[in-house]
């Protein structure tokens, strides 16, 4: 399996790769949307997002098989972690696994700022990291990616900083970040399958006015030996609002069905765009535009019946944790809140190592995705659809496995490989010349 790479995501996770392609995803732990605490108070200006160039040539294509037909193994390959694993195997919130050029893998830990090294066969070889300022420690860890020569690079969100590993757990050293022509904070870096590198900045909530939307955008940028460079692109991000809280005061927050900035590796090009239009942008590492690639699917519009929606699955997802002033703040957001205009037509996108580009449902109220993914081509067209197993997030999908972590009903994470059969839909996909 290709090494290659991605690190971080701005609330998009996340989120798989081609041979040779970047994922960028989402790598944040997905939290339960408990209204007071999601509560941020951020001003910025807003950016006008970029439009769209017109879609691209078309080209030969091979024909689209019927994912559909594609099958997930019932039982998995390899299970690393869980509730019988021992100290050294337990997790919290796992936000990437990464296999580097033999097998190993690492599997990177946000809430316990740590990397466990295991052999691929599973077997434990190290552990490194913890919380903390100095070299080899973190702060707010969200993703991580190897190069072919079997180095791993760790992102730290908190510190601005990659910290180099090998994959026996060794330290090789740290390279702090200069931002350069970003703005503000960067959320994670990636590398193309050649060697070069870009970034792209965090996510940020915008001043809207009371009951009014705001709209952010997320740049895409070169980077280099630690410097964030030339802008790449723009694209559409989250949606805010402020409102009134429940017997309180001003608040901002997403809006309800919040779509988010969408990026994945396609060969030598990005496709970014957002969650609630499925048409994505083509960017070749040098910035310039080769085309859109408009998925074959739709974004529906919201109702009041959605308000109402998004407020009894809030609660469902609770549980009987949740107490009755809990219940009341979750309706009294579900009626203050201003909607998105859109619902989303996927929770996030992924690049597999065959160049099918698969997208996860959304699935309300806001947090995890769905266990369906649609499956399209390099055309946009839509191969099928595969279910995966419920709260199985996917880190990467191979010619024939899928990679993921598994959370199970106490909130206990492992890392599991499933088997993939594709039946004789084993060709890789073509792409744009630009992107090879």
């Amino acid at each position: 399996m290709d090494p290659t790479s991605r690190v971080g995501r701005p609330t998009a996770e996340p989120t798989s790769r081609a041979a040779g392609t970047t994922k960028v995803r989402d790598r944040s732990p997905s939290i339960p949307p408990v209204p007071l605490r999601s509560i941020l108070f951020t001003l910025s200006g807003f950016l006008a997002a970029t439009s769209l160039p017109a879609p691209i040539d078309a080209q030969a294509q091979l024909p689209p098989p019927d994912a559909s037909a594609w099958t997930i193994a019932s039982q998995p390959l390899m299970v690393i972690g869980g509730l019988e694993a021992d100290a050294n195997g337990e997790f919290a919130a796992i936000v990437d696994v990464v296999r580097g050029p033999d097998g190993t893998f690492a599997i990177v830990d946000a809430m316990l700022s740590s990397i466990s090294f295991h052999s691929p066969d599973g077997a434990l070889i190290a552990v490194t990291g913890r919380r903390g300022e100095g070299p080899g420690e973190f702060r707010r860890i969200t993703g991580a990616l190897a190069d072919p020569q079997g180095r791993l690079f760790v992102f730290d969100q908190g510190h601005q900083r990659i910290t180099e590993f090998t994959f026996d757990g060794t330290r090789v050293g740290d390279t702090r970040l200069t931002r350069g022509a970003a703005d503000r904070r960067i959320g994670g870096v990636g590398r193309f399958p050649h060697g070069s590198w870009y970034a792209w900045e965090a996510d940020q909530m915008l001043a809207s006015g009371f009951d009014e939307l705001a709209r952010d955008t997320v740049g895409y940028y070169r980077f280099a030996d630690g410097e964030v460079g030339e802008l790449l692109g723009r694209v559409p991000g989250r949606v805010s609002t402020e409102f009134k809280v429940f017997l309180g005061g001003p608040a901002i927050r997403h809006a309800l069905y919040s779509p988010r900035p969408l990026g994945v590796g396609w060969g030598e090009c990005l496709l970014v765009g957002t969650s609630d239009v499925p048409e994505l942008r083509i960017l070749d590492g040098t910035g310039a535009d080769v085309g859109t690639l408009s998925l074959e699917t739709t974004a529906e519009p919201t109702t009041r019946e959605h308000r109402d929606q998004w407020a009894s699955s809030t609660v469902a997802d609770a549980g009987d944790e949740a107490g009755f002033l809990q219940r009341m703040l979750v309706r009294s957001t579900g009626r203050r809140v201003q909607m998105a205009e859109r619902l989303p037509f996927a929770h996030t996108v992924i690049v597999d190592d065959l160049g099918y580009i698969w997208a996860q449902r959304f699935r309300p109220p806001e947090g995890e995705g769905d266990a369906e993914w649609q499956v399209f081509t390099e055309t946009g067209a839509m191969a099928g659809t595969v279910t995966l197993h419920d709260r199985f997030r996917v880190m990467e999908i191979s010619s024939d496995e899928i990679v993921g972590v598994q959370t199970g009903g106490l909130g206990e994470e492992e890392v599991r490989v499933y088997a993939l059969d594709r039946g004789a839909d084993v060709d890789r996909r073509p792409l744009p010349l630009a992107c090879e």
